[in-house]
């Protein structure tokens, strides 16, 4: 052991006190930290708000685009069209509105 390590605090610089020898613990906010803090806080608030408002309605418009489906609460009269494909909506329209390819015009005395 040397000598310098069995000396106490003081001893070692006499200029400083054992109060100044140690930081400060302040527990009060810094100035402007405050702002600092709401900033974050609504910076939160606005990406959940985007996440909520913005993304997921493009999402879901993206996953009835890519699987081609009919949005829930499409009708056609009594037919309802919702989370059908086109292709099952064409189908089904085809069964419930039959339209006769042939056409007869009459005009009195002709067909």
């Amino acid at each position: 052991m040397t000598k310098s390590d069995s000396q106490p605090n003081s001893a070692r610089n006499p200029s400083q006190t054992p109060e100044q020898s140690f930081p400060k613990t302040d527990k009060t906010i810094e100035k402007g930290m405050g702002s600092r803090i709401f900033v974050v806080f609504a910076i939160g608030i606005l990406a959940l708000f985007m996440l909520l408002f913005v993304l997921v309605p493009i999402s879901a418009f993206a996953y009835f685009q890519i699987y081609g489906i009919i949005v829930p609460g499409v009708s056609l009269g009594d037919l309802e069209l919702g989370g059908l494909t086109w292709q099952q909506a064409k189908e089904g329209l085809d069964l419930v509105y039959v339209i006769d390819p042939e056409l007869t015009l009459t005009d009195g005395e002709r067909n």
